[in-house]
């Protein structure tokens, strides 16, 4: 096992270690582990590593930025740091300290040394624990382990074997899993538990609202749904909430307060880690699989797809506050207009219920007539300022009330100036002659704030429609112990509370934050504050999308771009394409130098080919190219240009492959082989598409080329290039190692806890065990895929499965059942566009009508299918349509155009090396040469077949076993036996063919 373990690790030193270098191995050899050896100091609150400069000299970096390192390298998933003093932490300030700031970075573990450790001591650490990791030990253990032997071997008198510290994030301590089986060589994904869903925001001092609250009951018990709308501050959000509460005992409640930009895939995330919390993880961990991986996610339309067959019947209540930010993203309507529609019918048919709350009334076609919520009336206004501790004289509080026309919020800030004023008279009286009560009382307001809270005011306020922690707020304010002034905040309705991930985070209302931001703060102040914010998220508590979108709203458009280019794929992977794609919109292509206005644009293309609006992809590739070919003197330019013609690709692979192997060509021209994951992915992606056209031999040179590039690396393209290399021996007729290859990607694709990728995979195997013979493994499959596609509600898959179930049953002459599954599979294909099934079924149904000689039929489905291929790129589907169009022209007595289509198809199979169309086209075109008399002719195509087909597809060459029997026994019948003279005992071999195919048919339970 240790030789075994050996032979698994690969190791990288960097000498003169610059934070060039470092980042360069980072990137290119992307280790698992990150061993550091050197010096480290800790003062003032801060933790300094050493590293060399050009020069070769000694210079000291911050723990902020030796973090940096770890900033875009999803592989590495420990670090261990013989630095003395690495493990220190303040004991003042959270999040401080350079071992727990690298957990932040996404690490599972930390090992540091709390000082010095002797060379000796060091010496026989990281041999224990780096033999007990490779082992297949948990850290905890490995650590445990390495300190026993330098007590045991470096002596007890020593201190050494207590300086090693561990921190940890991984709960069970395994970093990696060591596999006994070769077959589970792919590292198993360690998915993390989903967060707790977002409570039902606490309402104090809620009074009131009976009858509106009757009125939404009423909707929600009678049509599933309830809307909830009316202006800023009235109430809705209260509302929502306390009708929300009512139910909480008969339904699992989703509360989801909707934040200005977000699109639909934030929701779509949300609700992966609501549904996940509740047992169903398969969307939680399909996306997790893709930030861990670092791979684009499944398209927003598959992840709806599986929201909406999973969200029935299960006691879910939807509840979608501020719902007008989802219709004012600047993308997202059509993605969110198809998601509620399809929603609809879950709500009237009473297997989901939903509340809306909005501003104003949805765009789509609510089930019921929104609830408009008014004013509060005169006694639930004095009651709202009582249940607050706001006392105030009764003809005061009704003259206010008049001033704020009941609007709860506007009411308790009023209220708290006037409460808090020497001369309230005075307060409303300005009330009455203010251009705007709001932005009085805000004013009013503030100037009755402490220092501290008017501080806490303006950094909430940069937060805009963001929620945040204490932490971020003292970081904007450059201030500590916050908390009083927070809760003392909240309590007087200025801010809100929001339960975060880590712990409590604050909001402030709408109404107030405009008047904070626009009004109270100098646009210098708010381009500092945003810095101070972006700081924070970019090395304490890490989001790079905020980190990304503070340092945009602060004008410092070049840091932005630096971190929404370097991994865009972690930050789509949260929920965030629609912002990041807004944020990326909004960068000023003049502010930005090359080549990182190109990154831009390439990432621009990657997330618009992901929300599928293929124009503006393509757009983006194209300028990033053309730019980035006039700098291909710049270093990095070269790989830029691989990686946009990979997106260009991904992008046209199925629509025009021709035209995607042109971009291909052009990347793999320009990239310069340094980056292993663009080399491997441009190869493999390239094999994919010369397996679209028809080209499988070239298909698997790249693809085998792509896949030695990876190496043992760990990653999705590992799956992507075993499932095409298959596709590619599948065609070519080599049936067992296209299974094998499958095989192997499955047991990947579950290892990185890839659902839909398995999903596929299950149907190609279904497919291949069909062709092979084994037709009970093959039925077996399709029922596997068939429920997949069922929880995923693929509808690609469905299609395919109805399309192979027709076909088995076709050939076992279940003709009921095929019809069935085949006219399933045509409406599916129509219906979604799916032309390439939608062609395959047309001529399968062809294949069952020529079965039943219904010939008029079969020959109108098959002119349906040649005009449909006619202008597609699918080559690899009409050897087969041509095989049925001379069996038609057979079945017709036109033999000499059955012989010319035959030979057309043989000979289209030959050219794109497709033996077992081959196989099958030989003896096709023996039928047509016996039906004319030419009986050598025939049994030499019928020999060849059996030849082509033998060890290949077991149907078919008991298919060709019995054309050649009977064509050898009418030839012996009719006594022209000299064309025989060949065959040894021509009697016999007729006889022994008839019983190895009747014996087949039998086995493969065929109705004759």
């Amino acid at each position: 096992a240790e030789q075994q373990a050996r032979r698994n690790l690969q190791l990288l030193v960097v000498e003169g270690a610059t934070t060039a270098k470092i980042n360069d191995a980072m990137k290119t050899f992307r280790p698992h582990v990150f061993h550091f050896i050197g010096h480290g100091v800790y003062t003032d609150e801060q933790a300094y590593l050493a590293l060399e400069d050009d020069e070769g000299t000694a210079r000291l970096i911050s723990e902020r930025e030796f973090s940096e390192i770890f900033a875009s390298v999803n592989e590495t998933r420990l670090a261990v740091l013989n630095a003395c003093q690495s493990a220190t932490t303040s004991s003042t300030v959270p999040l401080v300290g350079l071992a727990p700031k690298l957990l932040q970075r996404q690490l599972s573990a930390v090992v540091a040394m709390q000082q010095p450790l002797t060379d000796r001591a060091a010496l026989v650490f990281s041999r224990s624990f780096y033999r007990s990791l490779a082992l297949g030990a948990p850290v905890d253990g490995a650590v445990s382990v390495a300190r026993g032997d330098i007590y045991t071997e470096v002596g007890s008198e020593q201190i050494d074997w207590a300086i090693p510290v561990l921190f940890l994030r991984a709960q069970d301590g395994r970093l990696f899993r060591v596999e006994e089986n070769r077959a589970q060589a792919a590292q198993s994904l360690e998915i993390p538990p989903p967060p707790e869903p977002q409570s039902i925001p606490p309402q104090r001092g809620f009074v009131g609202r009976e009858e509106i609250l009757a009125r939404c009951e009423a909707s929600l018990d009678k049509f599933g749904s309830v809307t909830i709308t009316g202006m800023t501050g009235i109430g809705k959000s209260a509302v929502g909430a306390n009708l929300a509460q009512r139910y909480a005992d008969r339904y699992k409640i989703f509360w989801h307060p909707c934040m200005a930009g977000e699109g639909l895939d934030t929701v779509i995330w949300k609700l992966a880690a609501f549904m996940a919390w509740h047992g169903n993880e398969g969307i939680w961990t399909t996306l997790q699989s893709a930030l861990l991986t670092g791979s684009p996610p499944p398209s927003s339309n598959l992840l709806a797809d599986y929201l909406i067959q999973n969200l029935q019947n299960q006691d879910y209540l939807l509840c979608l506050d501020d719902y007008q930010h989802l219709e004012s993203s600047g993308h997202a309507d059509s993605a969110l207009s198809q998601f509620i529609a399809r929603l609809r019918p879950l709500v009237l048919g009473g297997k989901l219920r939903t509340i809306v709350i909005a501003d104003q009334a949805p765009t789509f076609h609510t089930v019921s007539a929104p609830v408009i919520l008014p004013g509060l009336a005169e006694t639930e206004c004095l009651a709202l300022l009582e249940a607050n501790d706001l006392h105030l004289d009764a003809a005061l509080a009704r003259e206010l009330i008049v001033h704020t026309e009941g609007n709860p919020q506007l009411l308790l800030l009023a209220a708290q100036v006037v409460q808090r004023s020497p001369n309230p008279q005075r307060i409303l009286t300005r009330l009455g002659t203010a251009p705007s009560i709001l932005d009085y009382i805000v004013r009013e307001l503030d100037s009755h704030l402490s220092q501290d809270e008017r501080e806490k005011m303006r950094g909430a306020a940069i937060l805009l429609d963001q929620a945040g922690t204490r932490w971020v707020i003292e970081a904007i304010t450059q201030s500590t112990d916050s908390l009083p002034a927070l809760l003392q905040l909240t309590n007087r309705h200025l801010l809100e509370t929001l339960e975060g991930k880590f712990e409590w985070e604050y909001h402030q209302h709408r109404v107030l934050q405009t008047i904070y931001y626009y009004g109270l703060l100098a646009p210098p102040q708010r381009r500092e504050m945003h810095l101070r914010a972006a700081a924070y998220y970019r090395l304490d508590e890490v989001d790079d999308y905020k980190a990304a979108l503070h340092y945009f709203n602060a004008g410092e458009y070049k840091q932005a771009a630096q971190i929404l280019t370097e991994d865009f794929w972690s930050i789509i992977n949260l929920g965030y394409p629609e912002p990041v794609l807004r944020l990326l919109d909004g960068l000023p292509g003049q502010n930005l130098p090359s080549p990182q206005w190109e990154r831009v644009r390439i990432a621009q293309g990657n997330i618009n080919s992901y929300l599928r609006r293929a124009d503006a992809a393509r757009r983006a590739f194209e300028d990033a190219i053309a730019s980035l070919e006039g700098l291909t003197s710049q270093p990095g330019a070269g790989n830029l240009i691989g990686y946009a013609s990979w997106g260009m690709a991904d992008l046209l692979e199925h629509a025009e492959p021709k035209e995607a192997l042109t971009w291909l060509e052009r990347g793999l021209a320009a990239q310069t082989d340094d980056d292993t994951i663009l080399a491997a992915g441009l190869r493999i992606k390239l094999g994919g598409v010369y397996s679209a056209l028809g080209e499988f031999q070239a298909g698997i040179q790249a693809i085998e080329e792509g896949l030695s590039r990876l190496g043992r690396r760990n990653h999705l393209l590992q799956v992507t290039g075993r499932e095409n290399l298959g596709v590619c021996h599948y065609y070519l007729g080599d049936l067992l190692q296209a299974t094998a290859l499958w095989q192997e990607a499955l047991v990947r694709s579950h290892a990185l806890r890839n659902l839909t990728r398995a999903l596929g995979l299950t149907l190609n195997l279904a497919v291949a065990y069909m062709t092979l013979g084994e037709w009970p493994k093959a039925i077996e499959s399709y029922a596997e895929a068939a429920e997949l596609g069922r929880q995923w509600g693929n509808l690609n898959i469905q299609t395919l499965v109805n399309l192979n179930l027709g076909i088995l049953h076709t050939k076992q002459g279940q003709q009921a059942l095929a019809e069935s599954h085949l006219t399933s599979a045509l409406e599916l294909a129509r219906q979604h566009g799916l032309d390439e099934w939608e062609g395959h079924s047309l001529f399968s149904l062809a294949d069952l009508r020529l079965r039943q000689q219904q010939l008029d039929e079969a020959v109108a489905l098959l002119a349906a299918a040649a005009r449909l291929l006619a202008g597609s790129q699918h080559d690899y589907q009409k050897p087969e349509l041509l095989r049925l169009q001379a069996l038609a022209n057979l079945a017709s007595g036109d033999l000499v155009r059955a012989q010319a289509q035959a030979e057309r198809s043989l000979a289209l199979a030959q050219t794109l090396g497709m033996e077992l169309d081959a196989g099958v086209g030989q003896r096709v075109l023996g039928q047509v040469l016996a039906a004319a008399g030419q009986m050598a002719e025939a049994v030499a195509a019928f020999q060849k077949s059996l030849e082509l087909l033998d060890g290949k597809d077991p149907y078919a060459l008991a298919c060709a076993q019995m054309e050649l029997a009977q064509t050898l026994e009418a030839v012996i019948a009719s006594g022209k036996t000299e064309i025989l003279d060949t065959l040894p005992a021509p009697h016999s071999y007729a006889a022994d063919l008839t019983a190895q195919a009747s014996a087949m048919f039998e086995r493969l339970q065929i109705v004759h």
